[in-house]
């Protein structure tokens, strides 16, 4: 009887073992404080099944590892160098996302705003076809190093100014062309920045942005992954238990309700996401290799026309009529 027990007890053991590992794996770090553990009992002749919740704290470091074989597993693991490579190949993806626009909208000898310049990336490439750039950026440090920048080189056609994109100090109708990279998504009052855009340019001028895509899986901005799905509060709360950022202030739309606002400001529109990944093949050809099956997965979703929905990013151009 004693020998049963004991056989009883160790594979129960197992089971639990199996169906935590299996919790752990599968949910967030911040709903994985729950532990699940199923021990079977068999008293005389009477078998009875108990079921018992342990509340426990997970170990970050045990976490961690089963994320990373997550990511091993989903062939998406080369988004976590994101950030390295978003700097690495600054200028190449600014001078791609300008042929984009030179398609639609030739900025040749135009006066053109960068909204939201950052390192200079685009203001910089920008500046070897038009006529004049002014650059906008709301943060001093990040204006300051671009300066700097310009002072040691030959442009001379880039003006800086500190402004919030949203509360533009310009007249209407003086640029021919409101342009800018990746900025969208970190402006709450998104309306906002659209009616001024709109407002500053020129009566069959041009609007033409970057901005991220809410039905990517993994946020490019953290890494996380389905953080765009949560509620505010639930999102903030997981930036911060994954010890990524106090909070999650990333704003990024769906095609649908994109395609709803810049609707109601131009009847002139194109959303692009299949560009995008023409961009991720040339720009980023060693992070699109390493995708592996994940990245036939993209090609066959941009043949039958759902790439738009799936995008990591969108590439939008108006019209201002």
């Amino acid at each position: 009887m004693t020998h049963r027990k004991s056989q009883i007890v160790t594979d129960s053991l197992s089971v639990s073992s199996a169906f935590c590992t299996t919790w752990q794996f599968w949910h967030f770090p911040f709903f994985a404080s729950t532990i699940v553990s199923i021990h079977a009992h068999k008293v005389f002749k009477t078998s009875t099944l108990i079921l018992h919740v342990g509340v426990a704290r997970l170990s970050w470091r045990n976490i961690k590892s089963k994320l990373k074989r997550f990511l091993t597993l989903t062939r998406l693991k080369p988004f976590d160098q994101w950030n390295i490579q978003y700097a690495q190949k600054g200028f190449s993806r600014a001078n791609y996302f300008l042929s984009w626009v030179q398609q639609y909208f030739l900025l040749n000898e135009k006066k053109i705003l960068d909204l939201g310049c950052g390192k200079g990336y685009l203001s910089i490439e920008t500046s070897k076809i038009a006529q004049e750039v002014l650059a906008l950026e709301v943060v001093d440090r990040t204006l300051k190093d671009f300066k700097a920048k310009l002072r040691g080189s030959e442009i001379s056609n880039v003006s800086l100014v500190r402004a919030d994109a949203t509360h533009l100090p310009f007249k209407p109708q003086v640029f021919d062309a409101a342009l800018s990279y990746d900025l969208y998504e970190h402006i709450k009052y998104q309306q906002a920045l659209l009616n001024e855009k709109f407002r500053v340019v020129k009566t069959n001028g041009c609007i033409a942005f970057s901005t991220g895509n809410k039905m990517f899986p993994k946020d490019r901005h953290t890494g996380l992954w389905f953080v765009d799905y949560l509620p505010e509060r639930i999102a903030n709360l997981y930036a911060r238990t994954c010890k990524r950022r106090n909070s999650y202030n990333v704003y990024q739309p769906f095609y649908w309700s994109l395609k709803s606002i810049i609707g109601k400001q131009s009847s002139h529109y194109l959303l692009d996401g299949e560009s995008v990944l023409t961009m991720m093949r040339e720009v980023y050809p060693n992070t699109f290799r390493r995708f592996g099956g994940f990245a036939c997965l993209l090609n066959s979703a941009a043949k039958v026309g759902i790439f738009k929905f799936l995008t990591p990013k969108f590439f939008v151009i108006a019209l201002k009529t």
